[in-house]
Formats: C-alpha cells, sequence, structure tokens
C-alpha cells in the first residue's frame, strides 16, 4: 500500500510539473528550502478563496505561511514518519478509492430522488423559554410560569412575536433570531415540546406555554421545509447506501490520470493538516478567559465600544413598594436574585394574582431591552405601557472605554489571533527560513489566476 501512496505522490508533482510550463513558474516564496511558485501559491488561494470568499491575498499569504512552518517543524520532529500518522494516511487514501470507485459504478441520480422524497418534511418554529429545571424550588416555578403566562397574554394583546424572543426568551442561542430554531422533524426534541409544536395547524399560530425539562415554552409555526438536494443529504444518501447497499467488485473499476490526480493531492491535503494539528498542539494557546482578559489588560486603551452599553440589573414588576424593597438591597450589595425565596415580602408578592416580577443581570446594548432603554439609554419614544411605572435598572452605562474584555469579546479574540499567530510565525520563521520575492508577488494580480 505505501508504494500506491508513492507513485500517487510522484504522478501529482510530475502532473504539476507538466502544467507548470504553460503557467506562471517563478518563484514566489521559499520555505525552509522548498519552492512555491507563483501558479502554486494561485492554486492554493484559489481553493481557500473557495471555502472564505472574504478573504484578501495579503491575509492568505499570511496564513498560508504560518501553516507552512507548521508543516516544516512537524517534519523536523519526525511527525510524518510516525505510525499513526501513516495509518491514517493509508486509511484516508482507502476511503478515496472506495469513494471514487463508488461513484463511477452509481449511473444516474434517480435514487436519490427517491430518496429525497422519501424524507419527512420538517417543521420550522419559533419559540420564547422561560428557563426552569426539574430541582428549582417551587418559588421559581412558580415565577417562571408567570412570567410565561405574562408573555402569552401580551403575545394575545398584539405585541410581536420576534421583538418579545429577542427581548424576554431565556434561549440565547436562538433569542439573536427572534426565537428562530433550525428545522426539525418527529424524534429531535422532547415528546411534549414536538406534541405542542406539531399540534399547530397553521403559520402563525401560538401555543399557550408548554412545560418541558428547561421550562415553559412558547411555541409559534412558522411553516414547513421540504428536502433540499443539499450536499448534506446527499453525503446522508451516500453513507446510508455504502452501509445497506455495498458495491461489488470495486477493485476492477480504473480511474483515470485526473482522478488519480485529483486523490494525490487530497491525501496530500490531508497528511498536511495532521501536521499542522500536531505543531499547533505544541505553539497555540487556548483562547480561555484568563488569556483573553491578559490581552485586553496589556492592550485596554485601543478598545473602543461601538456603541453604548448597560451592565447590571434589570428589574421589571407593576408594584412601587416591591421595587423600593429590591433598590434597597442592591445598594446593600445583594444579590437578589438568591435573596427572593428568602425574602417574606416578595414571597407574599409572588401568592398575588397577576402580579409580575421579572429579574435579569447582564450586558446590554441599546434595542435589546425595553426597560433598559427607557431607564438606562433615556429614551423619550418608548411608550409608557411597553414598561411597567415601577420597573428600574440599577447598574452604568458604560459610552466608551470598555472595563473587562467581555464588553468587546469579538475584538479581543479577533486581536488575540492575530497576536498569537504572529509571535508564533516570528519564532518558527527563525528555524525555518521564510523568503517571500516581493518583486515577483507585487507583480502579480493573484485574484486573475484563480480557477474555481
Amino acid at each position: 500500500m505505501m508504494c500506491v501512496m508513492r507513485i500517487l505522490f510522484v504522478c501529482f508533482w510530475s502532473v504539476l510539473s507538466v502544467c507548470a510550463f504553460a503557467a506562471d513558474t517563478r518563484t514566489a516564496l521559499k520555505i525552509d528550502g522548498r519552492v512555491f511558485s507563483v501558479q502554486e501559491i494561485a492554486d492554493f488561494y484559489g481553493r481557500t478563496k473557495s471555502m472564505r470568499q472574504d478573504i484578501s491575498f495579503p491575509e492568505f499569504l499570511d496564513m498560508f505561511v504560518l501553516r507552512q512552518l507548521y508543516i516544516a517543524d512537524a517534519r523536523a520532529n519526525g511527525e510524518d514518519t510516525t505510525m499513526v500518522f501513516r495509518n491514517e494516511c493509508l486509511q484516508y487514501r482507502d476511503r478515496l478509492f472506495r469513494k471514487w470507485a463508488m461513484r463511477k459504478k452509481r449511473g444516474n441520480e434517480s435514487s436519490f430522488s427517491d430518496y429525497l422524497q422519501r424524507q419527512p418534511v420538517k417543521l420550522r418554529i419559533a419559540h420564547i423559554l422561560c428557563a426552569v429545571t426539574p430541582q428549582a424550588s417551587a418559588g421559581e416555578k412558580e415565577r417562571a410560569k408567570r412570567r410565561a403566562d405574562d408573555l402569552y397574554r401580551r403575545l394575545r394583546q398584539g405585541e410581536p412575536f420576534e421583538q418579545l424572543a429577542s427581548e424576554a426568551s431565556d434561549d440565547s442561542f436562538s433569542a439573536s433570531n427572534g426565537g428562530h430554531l433550525p428545522a426539525f422533524s418527529r424524534g429531535e426534541y422532547g415528546e411534549a415540546f414536538e406534541s405542542a409544536a406539531f399540534a399547530l395547524e397553521q403559520d402563525g399560530c401560538v401555543s399557550a406555554p408548554v412545560l418541558t425539562s428547561y421550562g415553559w415554552h412558547i411555541i409559534k409555526r412558522v411553516g414547513e421545509e421540504y428536502p433540499a438536494e443539499t450536499l448534506y443529504m446527499r453525503n446522508r444518501f451516500e453513507r446510508r447506501k455504502e452501509r445497506f447497499f455495498p458495491e461489488k467488485e470495486v477493485s476492477d473499476v480504473r480511474l483515470t490520470q485526473k482522478d488519480s490526480l485529483e486523490i494525490a493531492r487530497l491525501l496530500e491535503e490531508f497528511g498536511n493538516n495532521i501536521l499542522i494539528i500536531e505543531s499547533q498542539k505544541k505553539y497555540r494557546l487556548p483562547a480561555d478567559a484568563e488569556q483573553l482578559s491578559d490581552y485586553f489588560k496589556r492592550n485596554k486603551r485601543k478598545y473602543r465600544l461601538k456603541q453604548p452599553l448597560f451592565k447590571g440589573y434589570v428589574v421589571e414588576c407593576n408594584d412601587k413598594k416591591l421595587a423600593k424593597t429590591l433598590k434597597k438591597l442592591l445598594k446593600k450589595g445583594v444579590e437578589i436574585d438568591n435573596e427572593i425565596d428568602n425574602n417574606e415580602q416578595i414571597k407574599e408578592y409572588n401568592s398575588v394574582e397577576n402580579a409580575v416580577l421579572r429579574i435579569e443581570k447582564g450586558v446590554y446594548l441599546p434595542g435589546q431591552n425595553q426597560t433598559v432603554d427607557k431607564r438606562a439609554f433615556k429614551r423619550r419614544d418608548i411608550v409608557a405601557d411597553s414598561v411597567h411605572e415601577a420597573n428600574f435598572v440599577y447598574g452604568k452605562v458604560l459610552k466608551s472605554k470598555p472595563e473587562t474584555y467581555l464588553d468587546v469579546k469579538d475584538d479581543v479574540i479577533a486581536d488575540w489571533e492575530v497576536w498569537q499567530n504572529t509571535e508564533i510565525r516570528k519564532f518558527l520563521s527563525q528555524k525555518y527560513p521564510v523568503e517571500i520575492d516581493e518583486d515577483v508577488v507585487k507583480t502579480v494580480n493573484f485574484d486573475e489566476l484563480i480557477v474555481f
């Protein structure tokens, strides 16, 4: 089997050499003595661009150089000669051969079309979650139920479902998308949730609060989704066919030179990816809270908030006396969400019918919560009916300077990744020389050389 692999690699590089005479063979880059021509760089750039259309050539070149340095380091340490590496490459090569052979024996697409038609129609829904666990106290369960009932009442009075989901749902995954979940068929969620969802007969219908192990859900039917001829469905069909209807005597199928070249290219990419992963284990630090916090503190001056944000508590209730009590607790530094079950006045209040009490602690941008918009950001266009008079916020508004990395987390992660890659590249470049022929690179428009 190793002989076959060597032949494939020889075939791969010999064909590239022949093609290069018809392409731009000028040297663009050398890494640890390995030469990359203009056309080779363009080929790699094209494959990357097909997966990340927004990537620019300078960004690609930095990434490409770092990947080649990882590969050089792994090879220098003998990672490409280990038994584990060889076995993984051989197994992958066998899968590639089988895939190509199966593809040649499969004929037309009618069986795949039949497979699509047999797939169940999926349901698209949106939901609002008032979270509560089965282990929660009786008081917590009662508050979650009342909150769900209040939200359901507001929906029946005409408030937009997506807006309420964004403002009030405890499901952070779907709340940012108006409560919308990926389409699903029966058997993917719990029985109670699915029964309520599939019982909705028309698009736009909304269910009364439904209890599951996650809490109370209010579900809106959005529509149905029919199986599409996607790559995911194609791969599912192929895996099922290979498992339950394996082809016989695939070894007699002869692959073309083009097939062999593509297998060799994929096999090399697979091996290189293993080497890169092994090198990254040695040099890359995890993007955990400690690393990000340290990086933010070292570079705090350069970060600015793109828009103001509020950090603190949002308390929503319809009783001024209770609101006053809660404010006093907050001023004393009491974590009021932990005090609710132990406070007799709040217990008594929770027993009153139609009482409303909701307490949240978090970070809010303008437009995410009406109480925050009205009380913290002083928006005058928020109508009085949508915010209880006793509602209040307790915390601070940050206008331009973030306090912690969490206030600008996405920017910090992106900058930290760039910094880390730059430091690793500097270190590895000292061991494995990198030579970029700027005179050649600057004269080439690599975007024009891309062939998808």
